[in-house]
């Protein structure tokens, strides 16, 4: 600005910046008013509600200093990795002087019931207790969580089952319709509401529309959209309807990637026409159909709805994703679609965006693109991370100050989220006392209804690919190859209960395989794609390195198929159900049950998926699901 050339006192910049955006504002027409006249609402305040932030791991500072404001006196330097199970003092100040909108918990903040009943009763009360002149000015925390179920479940499952997927549900969709669509949505919701969570970053409405998808698969309900469109809805309303806002995702659509956006930037290659009929489709029938609160956007280029190029940080160009392309954001979803609700961000923090953006150019382009929250923008774990938050904040206001159409922008979000967070009523729910929250959970859980449900759906979803022609036998040996340890148990566990004895079982995870078993029966468990290295940990609790190297275990399992004397030979899709022609050949059965889900309460293990197939080797029960896409690629 020519205005602050020539001064060269930081203080001087500050106080003139400051005049010249009030002067600005005020000639603008700007009011800082908002909704009641005796109400002064700033900028900063309204931009704060469109931010929201994580807090899944949080170091104290080597010198024991949870101060805000007050630097660290030994900084820290290694990677924080402490899960944050409780609000410490610092994170506390810094949610009271930015009024943040919201936060996002994940599985690492999430031990057990009263743990987490308490760590979200202390994030509104942090806010609640000394951001707020008046009573009605009062806006409590958006506190967030994914919990789609399936692959994607942080609610700790001893206490609170994530059953089993959406395209579990989709496997259901030909014979019960909308009905496990309802009631494990209703369960999930009543679990989050009273754990104190207000949104839920779910369903997926991707149709997977691409067999070799690594991050969505079995997310998606189906390759069909209609399906998708009729599942998702459903969900919706039924989150809705418990009090807990549901944010479908990830528009424009992520069905057809072969790039995980927490990796790498994917693209989208279909033309207009197939754009409409299969990606949008879904969030048309949530738009119009299920009044859905809020969607959220892909990291994803879609060159046929905008093919325009921006320049990265570092100097390269490239063509905007979904999550900066106003013409996806506002000329589509808002215009064309008619869209109402709240869009926000999927996490700014991914590679596909922070490879090419710092926080603030992120931050900043999403909101200029036409998104009213932004998700996680800024990392902090750490008492040095949040007094930078503050800074964070505090420049972006200053940049967002000198934009007249961003600054109408930030009005008509904030009044979009005040809005909802009204329509919701969650700041009835948010200044509950603890006791109340605590006497509510305990009325709320019911647990052995759950599992019944978690059973009533596994069963009706689990698929014949190949049935087997012939039940097995209690007197009959059994080798069984599963991805890893905790399923072994879980084989096994059911195994003995349907009275086998003769059992072996090795982990492809962490164990060699037996190549000279004389098992009558080989048993695969397939989870594709592969573990994640997060799984490893958390299923062994292993390192990368002690890893066995999957694909000379895979060569070893066609190995052992190829040369075994086995009777009958059985391959259960623990994940993806798409099978090769390879696979058809080798194996007397096939499966898929599109969960791999096991839990435990009071040393009682609980996995649907194994109780399902169990029966189903025995001759107990049959398959009956319905496959939601088609299984041969």
């Amino acid at each position: 600005m020519k205005l602050l050339q020539g001064i060269h006192s930081r203080a001087e910049k500050s106080v003139l910046f400051a005049l010249f955006v009030f002067t600005f504002l005020i000639q603008s027409g700007y009011s800082f008013a908002f909704n009641r006249s005796d109400n002064p609402l700033s900028l900063r305040d309204m931009i704060a509600q469109k931010l929201l932030i994580d807090l899944r791991y949080f170091c104290a500072p080597e010198a024991a200093n949870d101060s805000l404001n007050q630097p660290a006196a030994t900084p820290r330097k290694t990677l924080c990795q402490t899960p944050l199970t409780h609000l410490p003092n610092s994170l506390s100040d810094m949610l009271a002087q930015t009024k943040v909108g919201g936060v996002i918990l994940f599985s690492e903040n999430l031990d057990y019931g009263e743990q987490i009943l308490t760590l979200t009763h202390d994030l509104q009360q942090s806010l609640l207790q000394g951001s707020y002149s008046e009573k009605t000015d009062m806006l409590p925390l958006y506190i967030a969580v994914d919990q789609e179920g399936g692959r994607v479940s942080r609610l700790p499952s001893n206490e609170f089952l994530g059953f089993a997927g959406n395209m579990a549900i989709g496997a259901t969709y030909k014979k019960h319709g909308v009905m496990f669509a309802q009631d494990v949505a209703t369960s999930m919701a009543k679990s989050l509401y009273a754990l104190g969570f207000n949104l839920n970053f779910a369903p997926s409405l991707d149709v997977n529309s691409n067999p070799n998808n690594p991050i969505i698969n079995v997310r998606s309900y189906s390759q069909y959209p209609e399906w998708v469109a009729q599942l998702g809805g459903a969900q919706i309303q039924a989150f809705q309807s418990e009090g807990i806002a549901a944010a479908a995702k990830h528009f424009p659509g992520h069905g057809d990637t072969h790039v995980d956006s927490h990796v790498g930037l994917p693209r989208v290659e279909h033309g207009r026409a197939q754009i409409d009929a299969l990606d949008l489709m879904p969030f048309k029938h949530a738009i119009d159909h299920a009044d859905v609160d809020m969607i959220m956007t892909a990291h994803i280029q879609y060159p046929a709805l905008d093919n325009t190029r921006f320049k990265s940080k570092d100097g390269l160009k490239t063509e905007l994703p979904a999550t900066l392309s106003n013409k996806i954001l506002k000329d589509i979803l808002r215009d064309e679609l008619n869209y109402k609700g709240l869009i926000v961000t999927d996490a700014l923090d991914m590679a596909a965006i922070s490879q090419f953006l710092t926080p603030l150019q992120a931050t900043i382009k999403a909101f200029k693109a036409g998104a009213d929250i932004a998700l996680m923008p800024f990392k902090i774990s750490s008492v040095a991370d949040a007094n930078a938050f503050i800074a964070f904040l505090d420049e972006l206001t200053q940049q967002i100050a000198e934009d007249p159409m961003l600054i109408k922008q930030v009005e008509a979000s904030y009044a979009r989220i005040a809005s909802h967070k009204r329509k919701r009523n969650m700041l009835k729910h948010a200044q509950m006392t603890l006791s109340a929250k605590q006497d509510a959970l305990k009325n709320t859980v019911q647990q052995e209804q759950n599992k019944t449900l978690a059973l009533l759906l596994s069963s009706n979803a689990m698929t014949a690919i190949k049935p087997l022609k012939q039940a097995l036998e209690s007197e009959q040996s059994i080798y069984a190859l599963m991805p890893d340890k905790r399923r072994c148990e879980a084989l096994l566990h059911y195994l003995i209960k349907a009275s086998f004895s003769n059992i072996q079982c090795t982990s492809l995870l962490s164990e060699p395989i037996n190549a000279n078993t004389e098992a009558e029966i080989i048993i695969v468990g397939d989870v594709s794609p592969a573990l994640s290295f997060y799984e490893s940990r958390k299923f062994e609790g292993i390192l990368a390195s002690e890893r066995q190297n999957l694909t000379e275990q895979l060569k070893a399992v066609q190995t052992l198929l190829a040369t075994s004397k086995a009777e009958q030979t059985v391959l259960l899709k623990l994940r993806s159900p798409y099978v090769n022609a390879a696979e058809l050949v080798a194996f007397d059965g096939i499966y898929a049950s599109y969960d791999y889900q096991v839990s435990s309460e009071n040393d009682t293990l609980f996995a649907p998926v194994f109780d399902s197939f169990t029966k189903i080797l025995t001759g107990k029960s049959k398959a009956l699901g319905t496959p939601p896409v088609n299984l041969q690629h």
